[in-house]
């Protein structure tokens, strides 16, 4: 599979692997996003699930209508579903996928262009984006007639055999929901290396589970350009500590709180140099081995040092509690090897995952015993499952209460004759009854008819404005200039055949103003973006997560917009007062050669209308994207550009530019005077 990181219009492959039952969503998904991804009517999708809203939280179950489309016979793979990479232009979903593999191919340090070599972030993460989205080919009548007419046209066998195998369907050995799992891994990891907010080579960790995700068959073989020499023991259980790990390290590297200095690092062992993470080292001294799946600094906590183990599900989790108590003592002990100055903070994160039943074993008390040691606060929501944060003492009480009510309810014993009865023969246990009641942390909840613990904030991928080329802002600079130019010469009764150069060359000057400020702006914008994106973020997303209502998820949404509206806003009214300035230097450098006081204030006048219009046109154009669904591009470049002429036109023909001018002009001879 060929993933496009840079061009417009790249594709994300549709998942049409399940047309009917239950799956589950994605990070940022709606209703709509759904029935896109798995070609169902979207108002058929809304009727099949009436509870549900139309922003969904991720991994929350869906149920598909039981009415599958017919049978696509065309060459090749299911209908794409377009975006743009890096952007969201009119209204379209974003391209998670084309973002987060620029992201891959930044950690692997490749140009534009370039090709990927194997064993790089790159290449294993096109093989786990193939292995989670499988296509669907042509049928087998189909495959028929396209060897038939290769062979006609006199192709080799061999050539023959080889195409029509490529069209024929290919499914992968992922479950729909393992594939959404393992996808939403690769675009929050994807993301966060793109912003430069996960550090990629501390110990080869991050490419070892990138790789697990690929298939199973493929991984002997990169594995030996990672520098393992052995192909996954048991290449499935690996596969999901990889979704969890690789999800949980995203997350992180994803949240507005993580400190600016700091990167996430993932998978650490003790010793191991933290290179350009800006986190300290793991003593060795402490320990041979610690279970530090991520490692992190919080803006909210600057000075702890935080740390989590990360499993696939509660069984895998309940299973470290209960049988490698040495495990988390080396955690405990890292933990309070913590000073005053530096302390540190342990946690456990869990990726739940849908028909699991690991959480009666969990809740039993010598796994809390083990968990609580470790954590070394019982009130202390350290322990994350799915979709909420949980304390010990929180998960000890869940357990604890759903006992007594189904003792005191006589829910326990009516279960057992009932299952006794259907089971003749078979051995009842306690835990039958809780694995088949209250299997999950939700079930518990609902059995209990109460709330525990807290949801746990919810990142989104950064969206990432998508500067215009510099074609693109010659061409938008020419027709914005020329329509002005048209406009004002109506304006002033001037409009003539005769006025068809003056248009040209208006045109013209737009262009090339057009051109170098767009090329400009690719440059300065990143770096407004390094010095004040964060602030920004953070900001908009403590504002958003004040007002009632506003979930985590939709406030981190709101500070990832607001940072790339507000890092281009400040890029380009950098870039559009220097632009004006320059033009304005150059039409009147023969006066300011000569002190000309006129030409001073000529020149002072055009840089507060350029930033003056430069401002207006990005706010407008900011707005005008969010009403299409944008973040400024496409729609909001052009309608910008349009309003951002038209100040600057209404400040020429009002007088304001002149009073501008005259204003300065007047201030500059009044300080000559003083000499």
């Amino acid at each position: 599979m060929r993933i496009e990181s840079y061009a417009a219009g790249a594709a994300a492959a549709t998942n049409t692997a399940t047309r009917s039952g239950q799956v589950y969503a994605q990070s940022g998904d709606t209703l709509h996003d759904i029935a896109q991804r798995y070609g169902v009517d979207t108002e058929a999708l809304r009727a099949a699930n009436p509870d549900l809203p139309e922003r969904l939280i991720t991994a929350q179950a869906v149920q598909l209508p039981a009415h599958p489309p017919a049978q696509d016979e065309s060459l090749g793979s299911a209908p794409l579903a377009a975006g743009t990479v890096g952007s969201i232009t009119l209204g379209k979903p974003i391209n998670h996928d084309g973002r987060a593999m620029e992201g891959f191919r930044k950690a692997d340090g490749l140009s534009k262009g370039q090709a990927a070599p194997d064993g790089s972030f790159t290449k294993l993460a096109e093989k786990a984006y193939e292995r989670a989205s499988p296509r669907r080919g042509v049928s087998a009548e189909t495959a028929d007639k396209v060897r038939n007419a290769l062979k006609k046209i006199g192709m080799q066998d061999k050539a023959v055999e080889k195409i029509v195998e490529a069209i024929r369907t290919r499914t992968s050995d992922l479950s729909p929901v393992e594939a959404a799992q393992a996808k939403d891994a690769l675009r929050r990891v994807g993301a966060g290396l793109l912003a430069e907010k996960i550090e990629p080579e501390i110990n080869g960790a991050l490419k070892k589970h990138i790789e697990r995700l690929g298939p199973p068959e493929t991984q002997e073989h990169a594995s030996t350009a990672t520098g393992k020499t052995k192909p996954a023991s048991n290449p499935m259980d690996d596969f999901k500590g990889a979704v969890a790990q690789l999800t949980r390290t995203g997350q992180h590297a994803l949240d507005p709180e993580l400190t600016p200095a700091t990167k996430v690092a993932h998978d650490v062992a003790a010793g191991q140099d933290m290179k350009g993470s800006g986190l300290p080292k793991v003593d060795a001294k402490l320990h041979a081995e610690v279970d530090l799946d991520t490692l992190r600094m919080t803006g909210k906590d600057p000075s702890i040092l935080h740390a989590e183990s990360v499993k696939h599900g509660m069984g895998t989790l309940a299973t470290t509690a209960n049988s490698t108590k040495a495990q988390l003592a080396r955690q405990q002990a890292w933990r309070e090897a913590g000073t005053p100055d530096q302390p540190r903070k342990m946690g456990f994160y869990a990726l739940s995952e849908p028909g699991e039943t690991g959480f009666p074993n969990l809740t039993s008390p010598p796994n809390l015993d083990a968990l609580a040691k470790a954590v070394g606060n019982e009130a202390d929501r350290a322990i994350t499952i799915g979709q909420r944060r949980y304390s010990v003492g929180e998960l000890r009480e869940m357990g604890q209460n759903a006992v007594s009510k189904a003792t005191s309810s006589g829910d326990f014993a009516r279960f057992k004759t009932q299952w006794e009865s259907a089971h003749p023969g078979e051995k009842f246990t306690a835990n039958t009854f809780y694995k088949a009641q209250v299997p999950t942390p939700e079930a518990a909840m609902k059995y209990l008819g109460r709330q525990f613990g807290e949801p746990a904030p919810e990142t989104a991928a950064l969206p990432r404005t998508e500067l215009g080329s510099v074609k693109h802002g010659a061409v938008t600079g020419a027709a914005v200039s020329g329509v002005v130019t048209l406009i004002r010469l109506s304006a002033d009764g001037k409009l003539s055949l005769h006025s068809a150069g003056e248009v040209a060359r208006e045109a013209a000057v737009g262009a090339g103003a057009g051109a170098v400020a767009a090329r400009a702006e690719r440059v300065v914008t990143p770096v407004m973006d390094k010095v004040v994106g964060g602030v920004i973020e953070r900001g908009a997303a403590k504002a958003q997560a004040l007002r009632s209502g506003v979930t985590a998820t939709e406030a981190a949404e709101a500070g990832a917009a607001a940072r790339a509206i507000g890092s281009r806003a400040l890029g380009g009214t950098v870039v559009g007062t220097v632009v004006s300035a320059g033009f304005s230097v150059y039409e009147n450098r023969k006066g300011l050669m000569r002190g000309d006081s006129q030409a001073i204030g000529h020149v002072s006048a055009d840089v507060v209308v350029g930033a003056a219009a430069t401002a207006s046109g990005i706010a407008a154009g900011a707005a005008a994207g969010a009403a299409f669904g944008s973040v400024v591009p496409v729609a909001g470049t052009i309608v910008g550009a349009a309003v951002g002429a038209g100040v600057a036109w209404l400040a020429n023909s009002s007088g304001a530019r002149d009073a501008i001018s005259n204003a300065a002009s007047s201030a500059v001879d009044k300080l000559k005077s003083w000499f």
